[in-house]
Parts: C-alpha cells; sequence; structure tokens
C-alpha cells in the first residue's frame, strides 16, 4: 500500500514537471563550485534548445558559457549551498546560442541537487521598453508644444500689429491680439 501511493505520488509530480508552462533545469551540485545537468522538462527545451539527451552531466558553465561573467553561476550556487532561493524578475542572458530575458527561480533540492524553474520574458520586456520609449516620445511632444505655444503668446502678445485669427467654421474669432485692445484703447 505504502508503496503503490508513493509511486502514485512521484508519478503525480512527474506529470506536473512534464505539463508545466514554466521550463525546469535539474542540476547537481558537487561542493564547492559545481553544478551538473541531471535532468529538464519538455518546455526547458523547448525555450533554451538544450535537451537533457545531449547535454545531461555537463557542467553548467559548459552549457550556459556567459553565466560566470553575468553573477548567474555564483547566484545558483549559493541557492545550492545555503538552500536559500535565488529569484529574479529580470535577468538577461546572451551567448551564441541564446538570448533573451528571464524570470528565474534557483532552489535547494534534497540529495545536492538545485532545481532552475524559469521563463522568457522577452517579449513582455521589449512591449514595455517600447510602451517606455512611446511614453517618453509624447512627453518631449507635449513639451515641444507647450514651449511653441508659449513662444507664440509672447510674440502675439508684443506684437503692435493686430492679429485676429477666425475661425472659417464657425465665423469667429478665435484669438484676438492685445493689440487690438491697445488700438481701442
Amino acid at each position: 500500500e505504502a508503496t503503490h501511493a508513493l509511486q502514485e505520488s512521484l508519478q503525480t509530480a512527474g506529470d506536473i514537471v512534464e505539463a508545466i508552462p514554466s521550463g525546469l533545469f535539474i542540476y547537481r551540485y558537487e561542493p564547492p563550485d559545481r553544478l551538473y545537468l541531471l535532468d529538464s522538462n519538455p518546455e526547458a527545451e523547448r525555450l533554451t534548445g538544450i535537451g537533457t539527451r545531449e547535454w545531461r552531466g555537463r557542467e553548467f558553465n559548459e552549457i550556459w558559457p556567459q553565466a560566470r561573467a553575468s553573477g548567474v553561476t555564483q547566484s545558483f550556487l549559493d541557492a545550492a549551498i545555503t538552500g536559500e532561493m535565488f529569484e529574479t524578475e529580470d535577468l538577461y542572458y546572451a551567448d551564441e546560442r541564446l538570448e533573451g530575458a528571464y524570470r528565474i527561480r534557483a532552489f535547494s533540492l534534497p540529495g545536492q541537487r538545485l532545481g532552475v524553474a524559469f521563463e522568457d520574458i522577452t517579449v513582455r520586456k521589449r512591449a514595455e521598453e517600447g510602451q517606455r520609449e512611446a511614453l517618453v516620445r509624447a512627453l518631449q511632444a507635449t513639451q515641444a508644444l507647450r514651449e511653441s505655444e508659449e513662444r507664440y503668446r509672447l510674440i502675439s502678445e508684443n506684437a503692435a500689429d493686430v492679429i485676429w485669427i477666425l475661425d472659417l467654421a464657425t465665423n469667429r474669432f478665435t484669438y484676438v491680439s492685445p493689440s487690438v485692445e491697445r488700438l481701442r484703447g
């Protein structure tokens, strides 16, 4: 009975790992500073192109050549050593094979293992950057319009000439310069 329950529990856990929409890599930690790929789920392979069959047993920095320089290796080792989760909402990674922005959680597992769950957030980051750029452009255009209106106001208020602006659609004046008032006075 207990063996059957354990088998069902393991099958359930395996089914969940296979079905989740996040990538998942499992590494074996070997002190003092090595991580070796043990396993992954299908989503990890889809997101990264790293298949467990080809890469199993390879050292983390061999798989991810830019990880040490960017501090990722040390963050993952710290999670494996201390048992404290490493989490970031904004990790950018680029090498000759892969480039993108990722949300990452590295967490300690029993038996000197480290789980790394991740999502590719590159599209979202690009959209956010596009929104920021559009907002900056809109603010710059608004500021330029204000400056232009202020220059026009100063010129028209201080001009000796009479200025009338007539809206032809309504046959109403939309602007009459202060010099008209001075002429009336």
